[in-house]
């Protein structure tokens, strides 16, 4: 290969290990503001609506006191079991 070219392939291999290894930080910043909405499945507890981060490890919502808590697959189903039907669940599955 010819010097430039060499160097030209280099530089274009630095800059893309550079914007992957800052994509997640781009995908967080980007995320601050998303929130999910919970609302209960017996309509008696209203509804819920907490922020939501991703992380490497995957998507994490904030509780009311600050707790950071993963999403078990589907965020809006967990925190409706967590927070307000959290009662109804724990007594369902004691059945």
């Amino acid at each position: 290969m010819m010097p430039n070219v060499r160097r030209t392939l280099r530089s274009s291999a630095i800059i893309a290990l550079a914007i992957t290894s800052f994509a997640p930080v781009a995908v967080a910043a980007n995320l601050k503001s998303a929130t999910v909405t919970a609302c209960s499945t017996n309509g008696r507890h209203g509804c819920y609506t907490a922020p939501v981060r991703q992380t490497p490890l995957g998507p994490q919502m904030r509780l009311k006191h600050g707790t950071w808590i993963w999403c078990e697959g589907d965020c809006r189903d967990t925190l409706r079991r967590a927070t307000i039907d959290f009662w109804d669940d724990q007594r369902d599955r004691g059945r």
